[in-house]
């Protein structure tokens, strides 16, 4: 998927090189022209989704949020997101299957899965359902945005695995 971004340069006189500054301008838009959001947060705890969804607004990152993953299929149905975050302990369903869903029905779209507690075994097996990387709670927003913004720009997943001083831990297929 092609994302329009604002590239400049700037030349440090002291040292004489060129730095390059890209900015992604799809949540700006043109006058008059709403813009899609490129990420959906699927998580029954409705702080957790407002708290993520300022941090990424933060970040110059549209967001929607749902409540299950019913709400996030119907979503997904009415508008492509690039990025799916998505909870393993939603009310209503599974994010397992919102990932399988996502890899059949809108396989251009990358899911991250947030698992609670850091279990091993939820996160490879997140990954066998197709998501782009996962990431246990509680997690540090820049462990996130350091998952989120790759996937943003199309590159494959970070090839690292760290604890977070909170005790996440971020786990990535390194495709």
């Amino acid at each position: 998927m092609w994302t329009p971004v604002l590239v400049w340069h700037v030349t440090c006189k002291a040292w004489g090189k060129t730095y390059t500054a890209a900015r992604n301008i799809r949540q700006e838009g043109r006058e008059g022209m709403a813009t899609p959001a490129p990420v959906l947060i699927v998580d029954g705890n409705p702080s957790m989704a407002a708290m993520l969804q300022r941090f990424l607004s933060r970040q110059r990152v549209g967001a929607r949020t749902a409540s299950s993953p019913a709400a996030a299929q119907a979503a997904l149905t009415q508008h492509p997101f690039q990025v799916v975050l998505t909870d393993y302990f939603a009310p209503s369903g599974d994010g397992l299957a919102l990932l399988r869903y996502i890899r059949q029905t809108v396989p251009g779209t990358r899911g991250i899965f947030m698992a609670a507690f850091g279990a091993p075994e939820l996160c490879h097996a997140a990954l066998a359902a197709g998501a782009y990387a996962c990431l246990a709670k509680p997690f540090r927003l820049q462990d996130l945005w350091d998952i989120v913004q790759p996937a943003l720009q199309g590159f494959p997943a970070p090839a690292v695995s760290r604890r977070s001083d909170q005790g996440g831990l971020a786990q990535h297929p390194g495709r």
